[in-house]
């Protein structure tokens, strides 16, 4: 994923990045290093195997750890969001004109989750939900057909 200058990131995302990183380089880095280190000794490099797979491991994590360098350098954090309406960084209880109630969390791009309700702010649900105060109906128009959602909760 390539990082555009003023990504948008929560608070809440900074800080899961920030640990994260931290996680890779304190834990998982030395530890894979420690791996290729002991394959090495035991002569395993040529058979591959266990040093294969930790340098394997090692160059996705070196991989990780460049990105969220990158995204936080980049990033525009939201530390704060309105709310008594639907915001960046907010939650917003829902449903649906079928009755299916949805509790959603509004994220930059980099945020996003969609199995703990975390959804873009770039995406068809977010941009009708955005704005939208206790009451109000947001119309998405999807492929499938247009869905309504009705406010409930903003926090």
């Amino acid at each position: 994923m390539e990082i555009h200058e003023g990504e948008i990131l929560t608070a809440a995302g900074k800080a899961e990045l920030e640990a994260e990183l931290e996680n890779l380089k304190t834990v998982v880095r030395p530890h894979l290093s420690e791996r290729i280190h002991e394959s090495k000794e035991f002569g395993e490099k040529a058979e591959g195997g266990e040093y294969d797979d930790a340098r394997n491991e090692l160059g996705f994590v070196e991989g990780r750890i460049e990105f969220i360098q990158d995204l936080l350098s980049k990033a525009t954090i939201v530390e704060e969001h309105d709310p008594s309406k639907v915001s960046l960084g907010g939650f917003v209880e829902a449903s649906d004109q079928h009755g299916g109630e949805h509790t959603f969390n509004i994220v930059g791009p980099a945020e996003v989750d969609p199995a703990e309700g975390k959804i873009s702010n770039e995406s068809p649900v977010a941009r009708a939900l955005l704005g939208k105060r206790v009451g109000d109906v947001a119309e998405v128009h999807a492929p499938a057909g247009n869905i309504e959602y009705s406010i409930k909760k903003v926090w």
